[in-house]
């Protein structure tokens, strides 16, 4: 799999929460997954200790997104 680097992670968490307030009908979680690369969530989608996109909690979508899209953060 495919992993971000820790300043393209930080874009993708600066736009989802732009998103997000833009869209207040949109979970953190649905606008960050909707924007990464098909790359990054190929192996994530459908996994429940990866997989952040119903998550309505924002601190469970950074963890499981930095814990499995952002190099060097396993």
């Amino acid at each position: 799999m495919s992993k971000l680097t820790e300043a393209q992670a930080n874009s993708y968490i600066i736009r989802a929460g732009w998103e997000t307030m833009q869209n207040p009908e949109l979970r953190f979680g649905q606008a960050l997954f909707n924007m990464l690369p098909g790359e990054v969530t190929k192996d994530i989608i459908g996994n429940p200790d990866k997989d952040f996109f119903y998550d309505d909690s924002p601190l469970t979508v950074m963890d499981k997104f930095t814990k499995s899209c952002v190099s060097g953060r396993d």
